[in-house]
């Protein structure tokens, strides 16, 4: 590798010090007036009641639940990168925002009529995993040792159950009453602001949890990398880490998008960054990954709320734009290159 150890240890000291920096503009900066003096104060033990609520009620829980969420989707991008030895595969391809996204419209639309709405986060987390079990039965097959899934089929399966649950979605939104029209066409945009509305404790287990267990198989998902039979020549139980692997990014798609809404280009911008700098080095680049993503989301959404201020866009707006412009220069210098 070209470098030696310089590259990796760039790359992490780069990748900590730009988040560092995300933290501290998402918690010291915003639009409710309440400044980085006065926040460093209310670390230190001062600050009033309600520039305390602010930090520790609102900006606080945003940052943390940017910070897993962006780390979620990331890693998510990568394992689903590996999986199909694609680059640009994320966590998005294979139907489950859409099965996510049709939760919360059922939540809405028929939750309201039938008296069981609940919360949101669970009727979008019950249809993300209700199309992730769509999307495993028809991409598994039956082989002479047990099952697998193709992932040529279950790519396909995905975009025909994205264009499925598009048409679905659309039609809710032709049935939906204006008030609920919003909140659904709010939620495709991705948005923090319900950082304190959801319990974080259980996102941070999610993702602690699949990103300890892409650690540990990190051997796997390089091999995954050079394609399925090589992977299967160096010893890798293809068939079973295919499952498992799926499983993990999966369950990080859909605990993300059923606590921030819909947002694209993390899962397949960030990968992408790491991966070309690092390939075939997945012990390294699975916490690059979280912890990547969670810096440049939470940076997104520090601009997404100081932008236009007192107004605040949503975060999938501003990393849609960010992330669509900064993969067209890194596609453009790579092929200058």
């Amino acid at each position: 590798m070209e470098g030696g150890w310089k590259r990796p240890l760039l790359l992490v000291i780069g990748t900590l010090f730009l988040t560092v920096v995300a933290s501290v503009l998402s918690v010291g900066w915003g639009p409710s007036g309440v400044s980085f003096s006065e926040v460093l104060a209310i670390f230190q033990g001062g600050g009033e009641g309600l520039s305390r609520d602010i930090v520790f009620k609102i900006r606080l829980p945003r940052w943390a639940l940017g910070m897993a969420v962006g780390g979620a989707l990331a890693l998510a991008g990568g394992i689903f990168q590996s999986l199909f030895a694609n680059p640009l595969v994320e966590p998005y391809t294979l139907g489950i925002s859409g099965g996510a996204t049709l939760g919360v419209c059922v939540g809405l639309v028929m939750g309201k009529l039938l008296g069981w709405e609940g919360g949101l986060f669970w009727w979008s987390l019950g249809g993300g995993l209700v199309f992730m079990g769509i999307l495993y039965g028809l991409g598994r097959r039956r082989i002479f040792s047990g099952s697998t899934i193709l992932l040529s089929d279950m790519l396909l399966f995905g975009l025909m159950l994205s264009f499925l649950s598009s048409g679905l979605v659309m039609l809710f939104l032709a049935l939906a009453r204006a008030a609920d029209l919003h909140q659904i066409v709010f939620w495709t945009m991705g948005s923090l602001e319900q950082g304190g509305g959801v319990n974080l404790l259980g996102v941070w287990g999610v993702v602690l949890v699949g990103g300890s267990s892409a650690w540990l198989f990190s051997r796997e998902l390089d091999a995954f990398l050079l394609g399925e039979e090589e992977a299967l020549f160096l010893g890798v139980p293809v068939h079973v880490m295919k499952k498992f692997f799926f499983f993990v990014a999966v369950m990080l798609t859909a605990v993300s998008i059923a606590s921030a809404g819909l947002i694209g280009f993390v899962g397949l911008l960030i990968p992408n960054v790491y991966k070309r700098l690092l390939p075939f080095k997945h012990r390294l680049l699975v916490p690059l990954f979280l912890v990547g993503g969670g810096g440049f989301l939470v940076l997104c959404d520090f601009l997404a709320r100081v932008i236009i201020a007192p107004l605040e866009l949503p975060v999938g707006v501003i990393t849609g734009i960010l992330g669509g412009m900064l993969f067209v220069v890194m596609l453009f210098q790579e092929k200058r290159a």
